[in-house]
């Protein structure tokens, strides 16, 4: 074969015809050539040397030829055969030709039953696209049969409608075939969808094609059909739907299909099994559900067709290059300005689809010599572990050959590494028609150690054989790999962080089944284990029976000079696939600040990055950066607190108050108690507000939650209105609201509270709360508190002056009422329970403290099965257009209070708000059971004239990784489906604490929404996104959806990626998602 051929075909034939001839094969020489669609002609090909038989051309045999042609054709029209031969002995009858064309993949049968004479040229231009010859030969010879023998047979007939997917890829011209079933367990034949006297049909993109088809079978009631067709990969077809018609009965059979039927998308499924299941929606009211691009298209045929695009990616993969140093001083050209590609290849022998390298996160301009780049990507694939990578350029000129030193890829979902290197031969990186095929390094450590073991010696020979040994006998068995990181300290990061101490860990699960302690002996990447900035993995074993991993303890047992600074601790469970990442960043070493050698983590982050955790936490803490404020090498935080006492005259105190600071990753503080410095105590006056600077060692993150505690007799407690913390080190503020007693004999007799909500309005704004009465001076606490006499009458006293008060501020009474479904609220432990009521404003402002629901006008009981109780209370200086939001929450039993709603009216106007709550109060959250509700009505809620019964939704949806940042606008809508309705598009505008969603890494954003659309059950979920910025994305792993009328869950996994590119801008995009469970998302 000519080397300069860029076309490479397989022929199979000419075959003899077996039709009643004597004789015909020859032996002449056969000549072949091709002519394409545009005239072009090749040059005569000898069809000489058969794969299959060393003479070829003989009777009833089939002969195969590999051949390419000089000339460059743009696909084949018709062929044409002749041979050289000069006698009778030479006519040839050839049944076939059927041409494969390597570079499309596709086939071209030429069927024949002419004869092909001496210096007779036959020309055959009628071809069947993609179906095999012996099929075409197959249903020439079934159309002969002659038919009487079935007149007999009951015939159905049935009208067959498809609809193809939109994109351009999604038609076909493969045969596609049908089989449909009934109730009888009677199935009809594969029938091929074609039209009337027609070889062929093409599924346009789009589309909407019709058939008539009859089965032989005398079919009754369909249950079922069958889909498929025989084509290689990606020849395939994306259907939408399928519609079976029944003419016999008229009744039509509607089947959603919304889906590739090929091998090299998604499932490789080319066959379909679909039961009928009855609705009333018909096929034509389907939506379209084909949004993504197939793997199939180039870019640039993306950027310009594809208007919609949803990345759903299910693989997602970092990809790290380095380009080599070659030449003297290693200054000789090694990188490129080509597209660089690569497919990965499973274990599996399944390939991801074509992706390129194409944007750096490390360097603008990529591949440039010595560099190292880092990509993140994507496949639409489903792949297990890595077995070899595909890589390649678009560049044919040499000059411009890339000369990669490796490639590494690490899967984002399982943390498996996986090295490439490239060796010397291979310096071009592979062009486009000469792809490079890489095996993975069966050591599977990470390529820069790969390389570094290439120029020194490798370990130890007794060392290593006794690391071999060891890991040996725990990998067959080994359930957990733990992985540590080493951070680097001191100047610039430049000084001492790494131990030879010895290292152990211990693990426990959520149920406190704990480990032994295991020795970090054997590093399976390094010999030198514990140096600075390097990660090593180890192997363990437990035979305790571990649900998960909740916590750890890690330490080590060097002198007082042996420090060693843990950034991260990530432990994968080989039995679940789970990752549990515990972020550290501590130092252990009896000379730090914190002066300890052990620590224990708790809370880890499951299925995370713990390398992406630990470096956004450096960076909100600026760990290597020179301050002035702080020491290079020190990790302790400033903080500047300030609280705010009740300006009621027993609000003070002068017992100890205690605080501790929870960040977002659930690190806690120390507890650190509030006074001022070189003071014993403090005198928390009544109206101050008081200042107090506080260290500390813990290098925590943003704040999240703080925590107050005392610990003092009854009526010895505080009343705090607010607690501002700002980190002195970027002067972050965090105002939380505390509006409440802690004191054993006030309202939930707690004197400890942990604050999670955060005020957006500076604490020296907010309003006073302790104008609304303390429980203590009711009748029943009265009762109760017979021996604190004197402190009643005092704060009887001062309330009164504060009454007075109320009315020149304009104070307002409003009754509020609850009612009760089928569940009574119970008490603990042999006492009432308390029912609290918090009420906010439209920007989220808490504009009351917590009302205690006391005294019911209508019940001695309250809260009782399907009671409505009236409460009486006094809020000062309110409206009722002012209220937006409230909670509601109780400290009674763990198994809840069903509340259906809570009515608040102004007793004066008569204005009412009606927040249906209909839910189970019955979620443990510090002590307490709360609902937060923002949905009302203005009307009274059991005014059964005018109430719209409105469904309600909680949604929670949890954000993996994003870019957006606060100043990004984004439109998010949702819509959902039941069996025979649908809601309108509903916005998801504002989560129920009045953040902005999809900001956070890592974090689940919660939605109150409602509808007047009742759906029976939720089968799916549509999802509209529309980014205002250029290149923004966020991904999803969840969106989880409870129905707040009867408390059913649906979990959605996504696990997708949502992008925005250029040519989408202002354009909307959905997400459609189908399948579900009724379990609630993990976390």
């Amino acid at each position: 074969m000519n080397c300069f051929l860029i076309i490479e075909f397989h022929i199979l034939g000419p075959k003899g015809f077996l039709g009643g001839v004597s004789s015909a094969g020859t032996n002449a020489d056969i000549y072949l050539q091709i002519h394409d669609k545009s005239g072009h002609i090749s040059e005569p090909i000898s069809l000489r040397c058969s794969t299959k038989h060393s003479n070829p051309f003989e009777k009833g045999k089939t002969d195969s030829f590999d051949i390419g042609t000089k000339e460059s054709l743009d696909s084949i029209a018709k062929l044409e055969l002749y041979h050289n031969g000069t006698d009778l002995d030479h006519e040839w009858n050839v049944e076939y030709v059927n041409i494969v064309d390597n570079t499309t993949g596709h086939s071209y049968c030429f069927s024949n039953e002419k004869w092909l004479s001496n210096s007779e040229h036959l020309i055959l231009d009628n071809y069947v696209l993609n179906i095999s010859c012996e099929e075409v030969i197959k249903e020439q010879i079934e159309s002969k049969i002659d038919t009487n023998s079935t007149k007999t047979k009951q015939k159905r007939s049935f009208t067959v409608r498809t609809k193809t997917g939109s994109q351009v890829e999604a038609g076909s011209t493969t045969p596609i075939y049908i089989r449909l079933f009934d109730n009888r367990s009677q199935k009809s034949d594969k029938i091929r969808l074609k039209q009337k006297d027609k070889d062929s049909h093409h599924f346009e993109p789009g589309s909407i094609d019709e058939f008539h088809i009859t089965s032989d079978k005398p079919l009754n009631t369909l249950t079922a059909i069958e889909i498929s067709h025989t084509a290689d990969k990606y020849q395939g077809w994306y259907g939408e739907w399928i519609s079976v018609t029944d003419n016999d009965e008229n009744k039509t059979y509607c089947f959603p299909l919304q889906r590739w039927l090929d091998k090299g998308e998604l499932d490789g499924k080319i066959d379909i099994h679909l039961k009928y299941i009855p609705t009333m929606i018909s096929c034509e009211q389907l939506p379209d559900s084909m949004k993504r691009p197939s793997s199939l298209l180039s870019t640039s045929i993306q950027s310009s067709t594809i208007k919609n695009i949803i990345e759903e990616y299910k693989s997602l993969y970092h990809v790290q290059t380095k380009t080599a140093k070659k030449g003297f001083l290693g200054l000789s050209p090694t990188g490129t300005d080509a597209n660089v590609f690569i497919r990965i290849h499973d274990k599996d022998g399944k390939v991801s689809e074509s992706i390129e390298l194409k944007n750096s996160i490390d360097h603008k301009n990529k591949f440039a010599r010595g560099k190292i780049d880092d990509f993140d990507v994507g496949s639409t694939h489903e792949l297990n572990s890595m077995n070899k990578l595909e890589l390649w350029t678009d560049s044919k000129d040499i000059s411009k050959g890339w000369y990669p030193e490796y490639i590494q890829i690490t899967d984002q979902k399982t943390n498996e590494v996986s090295c490439f290197v490239i060796e010397q031969n291979e310096k071009y990186g592979g062009v486009k028609d000469d792809h490079l095929i890489l095996d993975k390094q069966k050591d599977n450590r990470v390529c820069q150690e790969l390389k570094k073991d290439d120029t020194i010696n490798s370990y130890d020979k007794n060392y290593d054989e006794t690391k071999q040994s060891f890991l040996s006998n725990v990998e067959s068995q080994g359930r957990f790999q733990v992985e540590i990181k080493t951070g680097h300290s001191g100047f610039l990061g430049l000084g001492g962080a790494g131990t030879d101490a010895p290292v152990f860990i211990r693990i426990y699960d959520s149920n406190d089944h704990k480990s032994e302690a295991f020795q970090l002996k054997y590093s399976t990447k390094h010999k030198n284990k514990f140096e600075r900035n390097q990660i090593d993995h180890f192997i363990v074993h437990t035979d305790e029976p571990f649900d998960d991993i909740s916590k750890l303890d890690l330490w080590h047992e060097g002198n007082e000079n042996d420090g060693w600074q843990v950034d991260y601790v990530n432990i994968i469970d080989n039995k679940t696939n789970i990752s549990y990442c515990f972020p550290v960043n501590t130092m252990l070493d009896q000379n730090s600040s914190l002066k300890q050698t052990s620590i224990h983590v708790e809370n880890p982050l499951i299925n995370v990055s713990c390398k992406e955790e630990t470096e956004a936490i450096k960076k909100s803490h600026s760990y290597t950066s020179v301050s002035k404020k702080l020491k290079p090498d020190k990790l302790s935080r400033n903080y500047t607190v300030r609280t705010k006492t009740g300006n009621h005259a027993s609000a003070g105190s002068t017992t100890p108050i205690h605080l501790q600071l929870i960040d977002i990753y659930d690190k806690k503080s120390r507890d650190i108690r509030l006074k001022k410095k070189d003071m014993e105590g403090h005198h928390f006056a009544p109206g101050n507000i008081d200042e107090f600077k506080i260290t500390l060692p813990e290098p925590l993150s943003t704040l999240k939650a703080v925590k107050l505690s005392l610990d003092a007799d009854k009526y010895q407690g505080w009343y705090g209105e607010w607690i501002s913390i700002t980190d002195d080190n970027n002067q972050e503020t965090y105002c939380f609201p505390i509006q409440r007693w802690l004191d054993k004999g006030e309202n939930d007799h707690k004197t400890h509270v942990t604050l999670y909500q955060r005020s957006i309005i500076p604490c020296n704004q907010l309003l006073d709360s302790i104008l609304i009465q303390s429980s203590s001076i009711n009748n029943e606490d009265n009762e109760q508190s017979s021996n604190s006499e004197g402190n009643i009458k005092t704060s009887i006293t001062n309330l009164l002056s504060l009454d007075h008060r109320y009315e020149n501020i304009g104070s307002h009474d409003f009754q509020v009422r609850t009612k009760t479904a089928d569940k009574s609220l119970q008490g603990k432990l042999g006492r009432d329970a308390n029912v609290y009521l918090n009420i906010y404003d439209k920007n989220n402002k808490q504009i009351s403290g917590s009302i205690r629901l006391q005294n019911s006008k209508n019940h001695k009981v309250p809260f009782q099965r399907h009671h409505t109780d009236k409460f009486d209370i006094t809020i000062p200086n309110i409206k009722i257009n002012d209220i937006d939001r409230i909670d509601l929450y109780h400290d009674g039993r763990n198994d809840g209070w069903f509340c259906d709603f809570v009515e608040i009216k102004n007793r004066q106007t008569n204005e009412t708000k009606c927040f249906s709550v209909h839910q189970w109060l019955d979620k443990v959250s510090d002590d307490r059971i709360q609902f937060s509700m923002t949905n009302y009505q203005n009307i009274p809620c059991d005014d059964k004239r005018h109430v719209i019964n409105y469904q309600y939704y909680t949604i929670r949806i949890k954000t993996n990784t994003t870019n957006l940042t606060p100043n990004d606008s984004m439109n998010i809508f949702i819509k959902l489906f039941g069996k025979s309705h649908q809601t309108e598009r509903i916005q998801l505008d504002q989560t129920i604490d009045n953040k902005q969603a999809f900001r956070r890494n890592n974090s689940i954003d919660i939605f109150e929404i409602r509808t007047s659309t009742k759906l029976n059950s939720l089968q799916k979920i549509e999802f509209f996104y529309e980014f205002s910025s250029n290149n923004r994305k966020f991904s999803l792993e969840w969106i989880e959806i409870t129905n707040l009328s009867n408390g059913i869950i649906s979990c959605f996994p996504v696990n997708r990626i949502l992008t925005q590119l250029d040519i989408n801008r202002g354009m909307q995009q959905v997400l459609t998602l189908n399948e579900s469970n009724n379990q609630p998302c993990s976390y």
